[in-house]
């Protein structure tokens, strides 16, 4: 895999066939949220309009989907290694669980209503603080 790259695509699968353990530097995950509704976007550059399905029969239906992503997410992350994973309240507080579950309890909650739509949450796990102030101070920047 090339340094610096965004994958786009099944994330379990690619991080299971193409990456090393404790390979990765950073994961930003933004899966479904769980919203119960078809959803159609549309791309800003080429207007194509991009569908799916976001119903989930149950809520451990959604979290057994997200469950073999996070491992494999803990599997590639290095000890020094970051994950933020975006969601809405939706599930947010269910998928705050499985990651404690997944990576034990180190993960804190980052509300960045002025980088998101109100309501949206990312969830971080992060092994070094000193990266995380890092990432923190990127992200302060963009504004």
């Amino acid at each position: 895999m090339k340094i610096n790259t965004v994958i786009l695509g099944n994330s379990a699968g690619i991080l299971k066939k193409d990456f090393l353990d404790q390979s990765v530097d950073l994961i930003y995950a933004d899966p479904p949220f769980g919203t119960q509704a078809d959803q159609v976007n549309t791309e800003r550059q080429s207007s194509r309009k991009l569908e799916y399905s976001d119903k989930w029969a149950t809520k451990e239906d959604y979290l057994n989907y997200l469950r073999p992503i996070l491992l494999e997410c803990k599997r590639v992350l290095k000890e020094t290694g970051a994950i933020f994973l975006h969601c809405d309240w939706r599930m947010s507080h269910h998928i705050r669980v499985l990651m404690d579950d997944i990576f034990g309890e180190k993960i804190s909650e980052m509300k960045l209503s002025g980088l998101t739509n109100a309501g949206r949450t990312i969830l971080k796990l992060c092994k070094s603080c000193i990266k995380l102030f890092i990432i923190m101070r990127l992200l302060q920047n963009i504004r």
